[in-house]
């Protein structure tokens, strides 16, 4: 049996020239015209009160599980919005799952469960290695804070490093609260699989889709930083040398000598204060 596509319907009620009449028996308070009517409304009366604020009372996303959500009007800045949505995703591994598997809302919801379990055990039971093999010692956090961050339904931001690492993927993060963003590269750049965006507000980081799917290119997140302010963070401080950090002190406006003693100040006590200026 053929099956009739929308495309079809739609193209058949356009090609309709004449617009058919019935006489049946109706009210006429009830009866659609063909012609929108106008309707005027008394600007001066005293009944309509306007709300000056709404705009700004808005939330700039209106979260709801398992709902698409709009996407905020400022994006149209570097995307058409009517080939995107943000979606209310129930955690992170949803969030992940739903960019890079086109199929994954096409499943059951005991598929759904099966496959991010799948996802979430095979990062934990891979950890010990990983962690060796991304050199996470001296850059990164601690196993311990990874597998209590991969078991939490609202994680930080920064478990996203590990998510681009083991999936090899890159991620741009945006916080539309504070308009900054986080770019996070994969591990082995000569082998990366897709480009996310992922949509930081509140507690919630939400992907970013595509309506057909379509792939962003690491140039695409390029081009869409640029709209955006970084989110600064530092990693161990064993990472860093003293020169480095006295060239990054130097470039936030951060004195290098003890105001009270004039002594030089230590590595340890510029990590200290560049953390704090970061976090601003």
């Amino acid at each position: 049996m053929e099956h009739i596509t929308l495309n079809q319907i739609t193209t058949t009620v356009k090609s309709i020239k004449q617009v058919k009449k019935f006489n049946i028996n109706s009210s006429l308070k009830f009866i659609q015209p063909f012609d929108i009517p106008h309707n005027e409304v008394n600007m001066e009366s005293s009944s309509i009160v306007f709300n000056e604020n709404f705009e700004a009372s808005k939330p700039l996303i209106d979260y709801n599980e398992n709902e698409i959500i709009e996407v905020p009007e400022f994006f149209s800045d570097f995307i058409d919005l009517n080939k995107y949505y943000i979606y209310g995703s129930k955690d992170l591994f949803e969030t992940i799952e739903m960019i890079k598997n086109s199929e994954y809302m096409n499943q059951s919801e005991t598929s759904k469960k099966e496959c991010l379990e799948n996802l979430k055990n095979n990062m934990i039971d891979n950890l010990n290695t990983n962690y060796k093999e991304f050199n996470y010692k001296n850059t990164y956090i601690s196993k311990t804070e990874i597998a209590n961050l991969l078991n939490e339904k609202y994680p930080q931001m920064k478990i996203l490093q590990y998510f681009c690492d083991f999936l090899n993927i890159n991620c741009l993060y945006i916080s539309v609260e504070n308009k900054k963003f986080k770019l996070y590269k994969g591990y082995n750049q000569d082998n990366i699989k897709n480009n996310l965006v992922i949509i930081g507000y509140n507690k919630y980081m939400l992907p970013l889709i595509n309506i057909k799917f379509d792939k962003f290119t690491y140039t695409d997140l390029s081009k869409i930083k640029e709209y955006f302010k970084e989110i600064r963070e530092l990693n161990k401080i064993g990472s860093y040398t003293l020169p480095t950090l006295i060239e990054m002190a130097n470039e936030n406006n951060i004195s290098l000598k003890d105001d009270e003693t004039s002594k030089k100040k230590t590595k340890a006590v510029l990590y200290e204060e560049l953390k704090k200026k970061y976090e601003i």
